[in-house]
């Protein structure tokens, strides 16, 4: 199959719309958050790897709990989608 041919599956659209929306707050915070300790703070070097970390353990925690929410849902009786769908809507709130 060709790479074009894939966007014939609503999935990929799906992905791809998520990722778009994703993303951009992703990267606002990986390359905004150092800059600005560093500049408007005057954060040395030193101080801003003190502080730059946190966004990524924020979001390795939030991954854990998604998942651990999707798991604690599913077992409870609600379709796997359900499970996602639920977890996915509520972080993004």
């Amino acid at each position: 199959m060709s790479w074009i041919g894939l966007f014939r599956f609503p999935q990929v659209w799906g992905l791809v719309c998520a990722k778009f929306l994703s993303d951009a707050a992703w990267y606002f915070y990986l390359f905004w958050l150092p800059k600005y300790l560093y500049d408007v703070r005057h954060f040395d070097t030193k101080q801003v790897g003190y502080f730059a970390w946190i966004p990524y353990a924020a979001a390795a925690l939030a991954a854990c709990s998604a998942a651990g929410f999707r798991a604690v849902s599913f077992s409870r009786g609600r379709s796997l989608n359900f499970s996602r769908k639920l977890a996915l809507g509520l972080s993004a709130a």
